[in-house]
């Protein structure tokens, strides 16, 4: 290759970030991405949160997973493998249970710590009837079963079917596209929800989403309706399912480790923190 042509091309990679090969510490354009990994870690995973403030983090939560910010970090670091979390494969929980999607009442994954204790899989199924025997797709006068899985944080737990489930590791993309919740049969996914809370919440944008994407817009009433019909501890189901994914990019080694990097490849004091 051309000089002439590595020059159009613009430096690569590599030569822009590590040190020794530029003139000056290498200085990564990713530094808000590391404060905000280490902001979920530092005060999502400590902090007993209400409502106002996640709904204010979920814009990071959009801006880093949703908008693709974190990807375009991972890529520009040359990280190995891909970026995961871990957190509660709801749909296997159901299964493993005998429960259907199409049986979900209102049901939340969860995984999140609050109040000291981790709950996932929470929410009411629609079954059969003990007493009459009439199943869970008659119109009226089947049972209802409301579950959930809980343990105590911070105490070792011994590995098994459930656990590997209940915290299952997956590539961020897989994660955001599985179901963060169910509500009337319909499996909502994680990347919903983050995008419900940016574009829907609160009325912003309701009716510019209802006219281009009337699939966007059922599904974000959907989740409205999780809201009022579903709850943890204190807070109702959308905002622990919030929390839950907050939680798990803060616990994320892999996450973390591309802070780590993203802070080597950096110098000085950043203007502002990437938040809203």
């Amino acid at each position: 290759m051309s000089e002439a042509n590595e020059e159009a091309e613009g430096p690569k990679i590599s030569t822009y970030l590590r040190s020794g090969i530029v003139d000056g510490p290498p200085i990564s354009p990713f530094i808000t991405v590391a404060e905000d990994i280490e902001w979920f870690r530092d005060v999502w995973l400590t902090t007993e949160l209400q409502p106002s403030e996640l709904r204010r983090g979920s814009a990071t939560l959009r801006r880093l997973l949703v908008d693709g910010l974190l990807h375009d970090a991972w890529k520009l670091h040359e990280m190995a493998a891909f970026p995961t979390v871990a957190g509660p494969d709801l749909l296997a929980i159901a299964a493993l249970y005998g429960h259907e999607v199409r049986h979900g009442v209102s049901v939340i994954a969860g995984g999140a710590v609050r109040t000291g204790v981790v709950t996932c899989a929470f929410g009411a199924w629609k079954v059969r009837n003990a007493t009459t025997g009439v199943g869970p797709d008659a119109d009226g006068g089947f049972g209802v079963s409301v579950e959930q899985m809980a343990r105590r944080a911070g105490i070792p737990t011994e590995k098994n079917e459930l656990l590997a489930i209940a915290e299952k590791v997956q590539k961020i993309g897989k994660y955001l596209g599985n179901a963060g919740a169910i509500r009337r049969g319909h499996a909502i996914s994680r990347r919903s929800i983050i995008q419900y809370f940016a574009n829907y919440a609160g009325g912003v944008h309701l009716d510019k989403i209802k006219a281009t994407n009337p699939n966007k817009h059922a599904t974000f009433l959907l989740i409205e309706e999780l809201e009022k019909s579903a709850q943890m501890s204190d807070l109702n189901g959308v905002f622990y399912e919030l929390l839950s994914i907050g939680q798990a990019v803060g616990r994320s080694e892999t996450l973390l480790e591309l802070a780590a990097v993203i802070r080597s490849n950096s110098k000085g004091t950043p203007l502002h923190n990437g938040r809203t």
